[in-house]
C-alpha cells in the first residue's frame, strides 16, 4: 500500500508534554534490580562519564568510561577491554545511562506522549510521584518472547525510569521486570569514581578514531562544513561533537557498512539527548540505520526542506529521521515526536552561516 509523503507546517514545535522536567539531572548513581539475578550499580555524569559494576557468577565486572575512552577491568576470565575514541551519537554509538535495557523504550514513551498519542497518568510508586503508561510489544522471535504489555513508571521530577514490568498478553504472567533506585542526584561524586580500572597486558582493543572537537573545528579535517540545528527544545545545549574518517556500522545486525567522513553532535538536557549526524555518500541509506533485528519499527515517508526523508519509531527504537540530500546522509534522533524532529532537521545549517 502506498503512503503519501507527509509535508508538515512546523509553526510551533516542542509544545507537547512532558516538557522540561522539574529537575534536570546531570549526575546520579542508580541501582538496577532485575526480577531475577543480581543488581547492577551505575554512576553517571553528563556528558560522557560512567562507572558500571556488574556481578556474573563469581566475577565482578567493572566498566568505566570518560572522554570517549572505555575500560573494562581484567577478571579471572581475561585481561579486560580498552575502547578508544568512541562514537558519541546514534546510530553509530550510544550513551551509558544505567538503564540501557529500557532507554529506547523511555525515549519512545516520551516521544509518543509529547506527540499526544500516549497518555502519562500521574500516580504514586513507593511513595514517589510518578507518571505511568502502558505499551504493547509484539512477539520477539529472536529472543523467544511472546506478545507483551509493558507498564512503565517514570519519575515526575526527573523523567528517569523508576520501574518497568513486562507481562505476557496471553496470561498476564510477568516475563521480566526491573526497578531503578537513584541517589546522589546532582550531588558531588567521590573523587575516584571514574578512575581507570586495571586491565591486563593483552586486553581486547578497538578504536573508532572519533575526534572530539567543536563543529567549527571539525570543518577543518572534514571535506565539508558540518550542519548543526538552529532550533532545539528549551534547555538543550551541545554536549559533545566531533568527526571521524569513517562512521560506524549501523542498521539491524550491523547490516549497513560504514560511510566516509562522519560528523556527529549530541545536544543534552540532563540525560535527554538529541543527536545529529552527517556523512558522505553518493547513494541513499540502504535501510533504516536505527533498525534492530526482530525489533518493532514503524516508518513513514516525510520531507525535510522539500527532500524525501523517513521518520522511524518503535517501542525499542529512539524516534528518528534519516535522509539523503546531495552528497550527504543525515540523521536526527531524540525523545520527541515526528513534527518536532522535522523542525530540528529543517533548521540544520552550515556552521558559521
Amino acid at each position: 500500500m502506498s503512503i503519501a509523503v507527509v509535508a508538515i507546517a512546523l509553526a510551533a514545535p516542542f509544545t507537547g508534554v512532558p516538557a522540561t522536567p522539574p529537575l534536570v539531572v546531570d549526575s546520579y548513581r542508580v541501582v538496577a534490580q532485575p526480577r531475577l539475578g543480581p543488581a547492577d550499580t551505575s554512576t553517571v555524569k553528563a556528558p560522557d562519564r560512567f562507572r558500571i559494576r556488574s556481578v556474573f557468577g563469581r566475577d565482578t565486572f567493572l566498566d568505566i568510561g570518560r572522554g570517549g575512552t572505555e575500560r573494562i577491568a581484567q577478571t579471572s576470565e581475561g585481561d579486560g577491554s580498552l575502547f578508544r575514541n568512541q562514537f558519541t551519537a546514534q546510530p553509530d554509538g550510544f550513551a551509558r545511562t544505567g538503564f540501557e535495557r529500557y532507554e529506547s523504550l523511555v525515549a519512545y514513551v516520551l516521544g509518543q506522549a509529547r506527540g499526544g498519542t500516549l497518555t502519562l497518568t500521574p500516580v504514586t510508586l513507593a511513595g514517589k510521584a510518578a507518571l505511568r503508561t502502558q505499551v504493547d510489544l509484539p512477539a520477539n522471535d529472536c529472543a523467544g518472547l511472546p506478545p507483551r504489555t509493558v507498564r512503565v513508571w517514570l519519575s515526575q521530577r526527573t523523567l528517569l525510569p523508576l520501574r518497568v514490568v513486562e507481562r505476557a498478553k496471553s496470561n498476564g504472567h510477568i516475563v521480566d521486570a526491573t526497578s531503578y533506585s537513584y541517589r546522589l542526584i546532582n550531588a558531588p561524586l567521590p573523587a575516584k569514581t571514574f578512575a581507570p580500572p586495571p586491565i591486563g597486558p593483552h586486553p581486547f582493543r578497538t578504536n573508532d578514531h572519533f575526534t572530539r572537537t567543536s563543529p567549527a573545528a571539525a570543518a577543518g579535517p572534514l571535506p565539508y562544513t558540518p550542519r548543526v540545528p538552529a532550533v532545539l527544545p528549551d534547555g538543550f545545549a551541545r554536549a559533545t561533537s566531533g568527526w571521524a574518517p569513517r562512521s560506524g556500522v549501523s542498521g539491524a545486525e550491523g547490516s549497513i557498512a560504514p560511510f566516509s567522513w562522519l560528523f556527529a553532535a549530541t545536544y543534552r538536557r540532563g540525560q535527554e539527548r538529541i543527536e545529529v549526524t552527517q556523512r558522505v555518500s553518493k547513494k541513499d541509506w540502504p535501510d533504516d540505520p536505527f533498525g534492530g533485528e526482530c525489533q518493532p519499527l514503524q516508518t513513514e515517508p516525510v520531507t525535510v526542506n522539500g527532500v524525501a526523508a523517513t521518520f522511524g519509531v518503535g517501542q525499542n527504537t529512539v524516534p528518528h529521521i534519516y535522509w539523503h540530500d546531495g552528497p550527504f546522509l543525515y540523521t536526527v534522533s531524540g525523545p520527541y515526536p515526528r513534527d518536532d524532529l522535522l523542525a530540528i532537521a529543517a533548521s540544520l545549517h552550515k556552521v558559521g552561516s
